[in-house]
């Protein structure tokens, strides 16, 4: 099995923030730099945002597609949140969750 090229980088900063593979507690500021930069040796730029059941990074690059499952509308709805959840985690003002459909 191989790994794409980047992989060997974020092994390294990884094993930076976690140098003797003990859980240490990162900084909110640590966490969103880690995140960004996993996204940008990937070729994505966060902000995320949605759009139907589609993910485009902030450059307009369509970075996931979902798969039809249960309608446009809760698919579009997991779309909304994953984009917000990943924009959260990388520093970028939460906006509030869709209440859960029942």
């Amino acid at each position: 099995m191989t790994f794409p090229p980047h992989t060997e980088t974020l092994v390294k900063e990884t094993r930076a923030i976690f140098p003797n593979r003990a859980e240490v507690a990162m900084s909110p500021a640590q966490a969103q730099r880690v995140l960004s930069s996993y996204f940008a040796q990937i070729g994505v730029s966060l902000p995320l945002h949605a759009c139907g059941r589609s993910l485009y990074d902030a450059n307009g690059h369509s970075i996931f597609v979902g798969v039809p499952k249960d309608g446009a509308a809760i698919d579009a709805e997991r779309a909304e949140a994953f984009a917000r959840v990943i924009n959260s985690m990388g520093g970028y003002e939460p906006a509030a969750l869709p209440a859960a459909a029942e």
